[in-house]
């Protein structure tokens, strides 16, 4: 349920944005109990079972954790933002940044 609600904040949020993101809500093969948002099938997101990385090119990846040395201070359009389904303070410490370091891509924190 929880990620099911910061999906629908995550959608709100950019709904109301001058220049919205393209959301893609991927790896979802491996969350096939995963309670969707009511009228998730109308939103304006692309979906796909395989994780990010499988979708896009790993040098194009930042994946956001809190667990990063590296500060976003700036959007690259070029690059593909990653906001894992985990909270890393509830779950399991340094979870998502473990998962980036897996797939080697580049990581940042807000």
């Amino acid at each position: 349920k929880s990620l099911a609600r910061q999906l629908c904040y995550a959608y709100a949020a950019n709904r109301k944005l001058e220049r919205p993101f393209a959301l893609h809500v991927c790896g979802l093969g491996a969350c096939t109990q995963l309670p969707l948002p009511a009228g998730f099938e109308r939103w304006h997101v692309r979906t796909a079972t395989e994780e990010a990385c499988a979708h896009f090119a790993r040098e194009r990846v930042v994946y956001l954790t809190p667990d990063s040395l590296n500060v976003l201070d700036a959007i690259d359009e070029r690059d593909v933002y990653v906001i894992g389904g985990l909270v890393d303070s509830c779950i399991k410490k340094r979870a998502s940044l473990s998962r980036a370091e897996r797939w080697g891509v580049r990581t940042a924190r807000l």
